[in-house]
């Protein structure tokens, strides 16, 4: 009789990096109540209503109040290890000499009933966000500079400094996700797969782990999600705010070039030239872990949809392994 599978427990060491459990993610679609529970929770910042939505990302729903504030509110467990992170960071990188403003943080939201995953609040900044649609109309190749000047910026910050305040070690925090995302996949994927492509994501996996590829960078400060979403641009679609930094670590340059793929190859390039220009130093394996990293964020989907009961976006998923050629 086959044995039944059993989950391998992901490492826990390290706060903010999901664990395999599945969640309900909290209701925030009454914009009335929860602009109420807000101005509750932090009085300061009243007029809170009318609350505005502004967006919903993987782990988080950003929502901005009549007085002007901006409140990132988790949707996701783990997440609130993560707003901590930036509420400890921001004002270290607020002293630094970056050439793009950034949020400081005013409000941490501490988790409860209403915000079971906690949130951050800061002053909105000026700008609107970037949208792929900007690069045709805008100044393509300032806007390029512009990105690849505060990467830079960023990557030479003194690194003992960011361990100090509480940055985790990149590659560890990368270990830790893939074991999440290799988790998830495992058995959210065993039922909508047959037996020969489901031996053949064990065995990427597998092999994935066992990469030394992936440890061969010089770790520096990075913001760790830089793209179109957390992107503030001008009339002119020049840069004027980067936001949200929960992911940064003391890791991979890789981790700041790869979502500007998904403003095409050509825009990345110029970001990379760029930044070579400027004097930053990109290694030769840069590439290689960039497309490793493109295979890899096709499983953030899978973990999310797995962990809210998404069925829907759990069969649509091995067309998507299919096209990043993890199967």
């Amino acid at each position: 009789m086959a044995q039944p599978f059993r989950l391998p427990r992901v490492s826990e060491k390290l706060r903010g990096v999901p664990r395999v459990e599945r969640w309900a993610p909290p209701d925030f679609s009454n914009l009335g109540s929860l602009a109420a529970a807000l101005e509750k929770a932090h009085p300061d910042t009243a007029p809170v209503a009318p609350l505005r939505m502004l967006g919903e990302g993987f782990f988080s729903v950003a929502v901005a109040t009549a007085s002007g504030a901006v409140f990132r509110l988790g949707t996701s467990p783990d997440v609130l290890a993560r707003y901590e992170k930036e509420w400890r960071l921001l004002p270290w990188l607020g002293q630094q000499e970056l050439p793009t403003p950034i949020p400081e943080p005013r409000w941490l939201v501490e988790a409860s009933d209403v915000f079971p995953f906690g949130g951050i609040g800061y002053l909105m900044l000026p700008g609107r966000s970037f949208v792929p649609d900007l690069l045709e109309r805008g100044e393509r190749s300032t806007l390029a500079r512009e990105i690849a000047a505060f990467n830079l910026a960023m990557h030479q910050l003194p690194v003992e400094e960011a361990r100090a305040i509480g940055l985790s070690a990149g590659r560890e925090v990368d270990r830790a996700w893939d074991e999440a995302y290799r988790d998830a996949s495992l058995v959210a994927l065993r039922p909508v797969l047959d037996s020969q492509d489901y031996a053949r994501l064990i065995g990427w996996w597998d092999r994935s782990l066992a990469d030394p590829r992936m440890s061969q960078f010089e770790a520096v400060v990075v913001h760790g999600d830089i793209g179109a979403g957390n992107l503030l641009v001008d009339e002119r679609s020049h840069l004027i705010g980067v936001l949200d930094f929960e992911h940064a670590t003391v890791g991979d340059v890789m981790h700041d070039f790869r979502q500007l793929r998904f403003l095409g190859e050509g825009f990345l390039d110029e970001v990379l030239s760029a930044y070579s220009e400027l004097g930053g130093r990109l290694d030769l394996g840069i590439a290689y872990r960039m497309e490793r990293a493109r295979q890899l964020s096709a499983f953030g989907s899978i973990l999310r949809a797995w962990g809210r009961g998404e069925r829907t976006a759990i069969i649509e998923a091995p067309a998507r392994l299919r096209e990043v050629g993890v199967l």
